[in-house]
């Protein structure tokens, strides 16, 4: 949503120079929260970053009794719509056989709706260790990697690398633009 015909343009031309430094399609459908697509909140992240790994929230598994947070329907269903959207737009760029990263994939959940459109190379990364152990014994056809995206030790070259409202996760000081420069190969999605 742009608030007057200047603000589209400004906020237009900065995506446009995000898109130019990156030399490649960054995609972004998160207009509910932030202005911008990389906004996150610098004085709470060393906080956060260091109650991740001992969580023990498995809710990115979308339960089908749980309500939606906007609307009818259910948390699952509406993610679901939330990935049908991403999806659309990406599904003409890359092939089945593409590398996909998700970045704070939790359990998979999304990677799944991947590999039931027939991709194959499907990968995650995800700093809470529960959700990594849930991942690999429920959907051992992912490749899911406990850490933080940010880290070169943690750095995976893909084709598609996809945020699912998770890049205002990812602390600036692990260094978001160089990560991302140096694991995408031809698109981002944060959606």
């Amino acid at each position: 949503r742009f608030k007057s015909a200047e603000d589209y343009f400004r906020k237009r031309t900065r995506f446009g120079e995000i898109n130019e430094f990156f030399k490649y399609q960054i995609i972004s459908t998160d207009s509910e929260f932030y202005t911008l697509p990389f906004l996150a909140n610098p004085f709470r992240a060393a906080k956060e970053k260091a109650s991740w790994p001992d969580r023990q929230d498995l809710s990115y598994e979308y339960p089908d009794d749980e309500p939606a947070k906007q609307g009818s329907g259910t948390r699952r269903s509406e993610a679901l719509g939330h990935f049908a959207i991403a999806y659309d737009l990406v599904k003409d760029r890359v092939g089945a056989d593409a590398v996909i990263l998700d970045v704070g994939c939790n359990t998979g959940f999304f990677l799944e709706q991947f590999h039931n459109k027939g991709f194959t190379n499907l990968h995650g990364i995800e700093p809470q260790a529960k959700a990594v152990e849930y991942a690999r014994r429920t959907r051992p056809y992912l490749t899911i990697n406990e850490g933080f995206f940010g880290p070169r030790q943690n750095d995976l070259p893909c084709d598609l690398l996809i945020f699912f409202q998770t890049i205002t996760r990812v602390p600036y000081q692990e260094r978001l633009f160089d990560a991302i420069a140096r694991s995408a190969r031809k698109y981002v999605l944060v959606s």
